[in-house]
């Protein structure tokens, strides 16, 4: 029972900094002064932005996003190309 209310209450503060920390972000005067501020507490900055910035437990490839090839801009679809093709001569 102990364990349960420790844990709604952690999820309770993190879904609360969240909130906080979002609005900050979209307040640049707010942001630069946290920014600033967090500068000094290095380990407090890495725990925030896990928090806001959450990731996801799964592999690496699971996180890759997949685009079609229509999404892309004229650039990254030339870039894309030569990995494709510079893949395939590697595997042969």
């Amino acid at each position: 029972m102990f364990h349960h209310c420790i844990n709604i209450l952690k999820r309770t503060i993190k879904s609360l900094l969240r909130q906080v920390g979002l609005w900050v972000l979209r307040k640049q005067q707010f942001k630069q002064l946290v920014i600033n501020v967090l500068g000094y507490m290095p380990r407090l900055s890495y725990r925030l932005r896990r928090i806001l910035i959450p990731t996801t437990s799964g592999s690496f490839n699971d996180r890759i996003i997949s685009y079609t090839a229509s999404d892309l801009s004229p650039r990254a679809m030339k870039i894309y190309i030569e990995l494709k093709q510079t893949l395939a001569t590697e595997k042969k």
